[in-house]
């Protein structure tokens, strides 16, 4: 007898008992598209995780500068582990020599400097508490900062100190929108002096993962660090520095030349040296989690497809001994001990098989289903989906194996007799 045959065979026989069939293949079912639609939800998990540090805006690696341990040649003369003094931070031009050696490796180099933690930021009648960053260029860029209108600081305005702003959209009073809100004045409480800024960017509330916007940030302006350095009389210079890759970047690659970069800077400097944290390792840690958590789930989930090939197995034991003039009529009529078996074992598979396929049909529906709520696009898991149909297969093979020898063994004689 053929493989053909055989499936025609099997399928009729599963078509002659639809319930049991259909509750055969049930277990089958939940148990590949538990595997499917938890492998799916973990990609969709990670994409988040992804999309939500990106919205976040956080930089890829901190370059910040920190006093040396004290040593016999510089103990003597520096506060060593104190406050680190304005001759140590980096510069613009620091942050020039980071992004033309970095390259095209990196999206920006961000920077703040001088901070107003908490003051009033007024637009006409309507005032509200801020806090007032002075930022570089590079700060909207590299933070995802989201503008509703106009712009952010300009390289320009940083080099002639304009007083120009950008402001939260809840800084706005009632009638205007952040169109109008362009060129209007605002004024800022700098220590007790009130200063003028122009309007040139207006910017969407600081958002969480999912999102949300954080209920406990304070709105935040900025304004050229040039410009609020001179207002408060600190130095146009910053303690720590945050760098962006560019989509595709080796992570490796950029943060060894960056830690290069970073001592090659302080090389002369006795009493302080720029350490890089790296950050891209923390998200490689947390997709690491995501995924042995996906795996976990997936094993957990495949219990139940072996729990599925114990019914498998009850079933055909079932079978044989329902069919069991079926089989000595056969062997009778001349059928081998391996048709008969071959038979069963095919009739176990196709069961799983089928069951295996709807439940990828169903696993992707879950699977898409929650990387729609999770708001991410995920492709087509082709590769979990055939693997998950042939494991299926695989479980109508073995534990179709012992009935469909079971079967074969039988006595012709013995068979014919059974009523």
């Amino acid at each position: 007898m053929g493989i053909k045959e055989a499936v025609a065979l099997a399928w009729a026989s599963l078509r002659i008992n639809r319930l049991r069939s259909v509750l055969t293949l049930l277990g089958v079912i939940i148990g590949i598209m538990a595997v499917i639609s938890i492998s799916m939800l973990g990609d969709a998990l990670r994409l988040r995780t992804l999309h939500d540090v990106e919205t976040l805006g956080m930089a890829d690696f901190q370059l910040t500068i920190e006093a040396r341990a004290a040593t016999t040649s510089n103990a003597d003369d520096y506060n060593l582990g104190g406050d680190i003094i304005a001759g140590d931070l980096l510069t613009e031009n620091d942050l020039d020599i980071l992004r033309d050696d970095l390259g095209d490796q990196i999206r920006g180099v961000s920077a703040y400097g001088p901070i107003l933690d908490v003051t009033t930021l007024s637009i006409g009648a309507e005032a509200i508490e801020a806090t007032v960053l002075g930022v570089n260029e590079d700060f909207a860029e590299v933070n995802n900062v989201v503008f509703l209108a106009g712009r952010g600081v300009l390289s320009s305005d940083i080099g002639a100190g304009e007083r120009v702003i950008t402001v939260p959209e809840e800084a706005l009073p009632d009638g205007l929108t952040p169109q109008t809100a362009l060129g209007q004045s605002v004024t800022v409480d700098v220590s007790g002096t009130s200063v003028a800024f122009t309007i040139v960017g207006v910017t969407r509330a600081p958002q969480i993962a999912g999102g949300l916007v954080n209920p406990d940030a304070a709105p935040r302006a900025h304004v050229p660090y040039t410009t609020l350095a001179g207002l408060l009389g600190a130095p146009p210079a910053f303690r720590s520095v945050g760098v962006s890759l560019a989509r595709g970047a080796d992570a490796d690659v950029a943060h060894t030349q960056l830690v290069r970069l970073a001592d090659a800077l302080y090389a002369d400097n006795p009493y302080a040296y720029a350490r890089v944290y790296d950050y891209t390792a923390n998200f490689e840690r947390i997709s690491g989690i995501v995924t042995l958590i996906t795996w976990v789930m997936s094993a957990i989930a495949a219990i139940a497809l072996l729990v599925a090939g114990i019914g498998v197995m009850n079933i055909m034991l079932v079978s044989i001994t329902e069919r069991t003039r079926e089989i000595g009529v056969r062997k009778a009529l001349g059928a081998t001990q391996r048709a008969i078996a071959a038979q069963f074992v095919i009739e176990a598979m196709v069961i799983c098989a089928f069951g295996g396929v709807i439940g990828v049909v169903a696993g992707l529906g879950c699977g898409f289903t929650a990387a729609a709520a999770m708001g991410v696009s995920i492709g087509v898991p082709l590769v979990e989906a055939a693997a998950a149909v042939a494991f299926a297969a695989v479980i109508g093979l073995l534990f179709g194996a012992y009935p469909a020898v079971k079967a074969g063994q039988l006595d012709p004689i013995v068979a014919l007799r059974y009523e």
